[in-house]
């Protein structure tokens, strides 16, 4: 039989590794909230057409998707030409999740996926992304979400040019995302 201290003890262990491993928490005193606006406007975040299914998911320091196949032959992203576009125009190389704590982060292989397949992957400014020192990596926010500035990111638009080759031809899919509020961080820390 256990002890009332040596449950309560176990308790706090479990709770300690649930909390420290929980990724939906954050240390962020703001969150954004987005809404797609291109290729066509999505609170969902979702788009699709023939060649891909594609939703979005954007966190403090990453735009992440899941995208899928739908044709018969294997699709390519081409990294090295897709670019960030900051909320100031500004457009910038990315990583993907393969490449971003590497040292191609600066020129990451293009990713193949087969027919019918799916894959979860993110998108970073690469300069976004540090080497502090071996095995040590940072990635900066893409916003300011610590103070009340916060609050100017509302109606702001950012996105990502991904260039997709499929059925034969390459087309840049431009996705557009703009901050349709601001809002006290309830996941924090």
């Amino acid at each position: 039989m256990m002890t009332k201290k040596k449950l309560i003890t176990l308790i706090v262990v479990m709770l300690s590794f649930s909390v420290g491993s929980c990724s939906g928490l954050s240390s962020y005193k703001y969150t954004n909230i987005y809404s797609m606006t291109s290729p066509h406007d999505s609170t969902s975040k979702e788009y699709g057409d023939k060649k891909i299914v594609i939703k979005f998911w954007i966190d403090e320091k990453r735009l992440n998707f899941i995208m899928k196949n739908l044709t018969d032959e294997p699709i390519i992203i081409d990294w090295a030409k897709a670019e960030y576009i900051h909320v100031d125009s500004k457009r910038h190389s990315v990583s993907n999740h393969d490449s971003m704590f590497t040292n191609a982060r600066f020129n990451p292989p293009r990713s193949i996926i087969e027919a019918g397949a799916k894959i979860v992957d993110s998108v970073v400014p690469a300069k976004n992304v540090q080497k502090l020192e071996e095995f040590t990596w940072y990635v900066n926010p893409l916003l300011n979400q610590f103070d009340k500035d916060a609050y100017l990111n509302k109606g702001k638009t950012m996105g990502v040019d991904l260039p997709v080759y499929a059925n034969g031809a390459w087309e840049t899919y431009s996705f557009r995302f703009r901050i349709i509020n601001v809002a006290p961080s309830s996941r924090r820390l």
